[in-house]
């Protein structure tokens, strides 16, 4: 779904549908990549709140 979303505000901009999936594909990578680091840097509070509202 937000893959979707993505590669339509891209088409607005750039008419390479080869080169919106490039981008959007490499952005959801460094997305997952980069998740582990997000969350270490989450405060305590942050992170109990998270746990309380699942």
């Amino acid at each position: 779904m937000r893959a979707r979303r993505s590669r339509l505000r891209l088409r607005n901009r750039c008419a390479d549908q080869a080169l919106i999936d490039d981008v959007v594909r490499e952005t959801f990578l460094a997305l997952w990549r980069g998740s582990a680091r997000y969350r270490e840097r989450e405060g305590a509070r942050a992170r109990a709140v998270r746990v309380v509202g699942r």
